[in-house]
C-alpha cells in the first residue's frame, strides 16, 4: 500500500549514506597513517643513524638513489592518512590512489628484502580486503558522481 511507504524527512538529503565498511577502512587508514608518521619520526629522532642506514641499504638493494627511496617512503606516510580522510569526504578517486600506492609499497618492500615476504603477507591480505570493500557496488554508489546530490 502507498500509505505504508515511509517518506524521508525533509531535512534528510538525497545523498546516499556512507557504507560502514568505508567508514571503518577510512578511520583505520587515518590512525594507521598517523601512527606510521609518529613511529618514523621517533625512529629518526632516537635511532642514532639506524633509520638512514636502513633506508640507504634498501635503496641500494633496489638499485635506486637513497634520496628517491626516502622520498617515496615519506610520500607513503602522507598518502595513507590523506586517503582515509578523502574517502570520508567522498572522494572516490582516492580509492585508486590507495590501491596503487599499496602495490608500489609492496613491490618496493619485496624488492628491497624478499626474505621478509612472510611478514608482508598480513598487510597484503588486509589491503586486498580493503580494495574489495572500497570497490563493492554499494561503495561505488556512494562515491558515484552521477548521484543527484553531487553538484557539478
Amino acid at each position: 500500500m502507498e500509505s505504508d511507504k515511509q517518506q524521508p524527512a525533509p531535512s534528510q538529503s538525497s545523498r546516499p549514506t556512507r557504507p560502514v565498511s568505508i567508514t571503518i577502512i577510512s578511520w583505520i587508514l587515518i590512525i594507521w597513517g598517523i601512527y606510521a608518521i609518529y613511529s618514523t619520526y621517533a625512529l629518526i629522532a632516537i635511532g642514532h643513524g639506524v633509520f638512514s642506514h636502513i633506508m640507504t641499504m634498501n635503496a641500494y638493494a633496489i638499485g635506486i638513489p637513497p634520496l628517491a627511496y626516502i622520498a617515496v617512503c615519506f610520500a607513503g606516510l602522507i598518502i595513507t592518512p590523506i586517503t582515509g580522510i578523502s574517502m570520508l569526504l567522498r572522494c572516490g578517486w582516492m580509492r585508486l590512489i590507495y590501491v596503487t600506492w599499496y602495490i608500489v609499497w609492496l613491490t618496493l618492500n619485496f624488492l628491497s628484502d624478499p626474505q621478509y615476504l612472510v611478514q608482508m603477507i598480513p598487510g597484503a591480505v588486509m589491503s586486498v580486503i580493503f580494495a574489495i570493500l572500497v570497490f563493492r557496488p554499494v561503495a561505488n554508489k556512494y562515491f558515484s558522481r552521477k548521484h543527484p546530490s553531487h553538484r557539478q
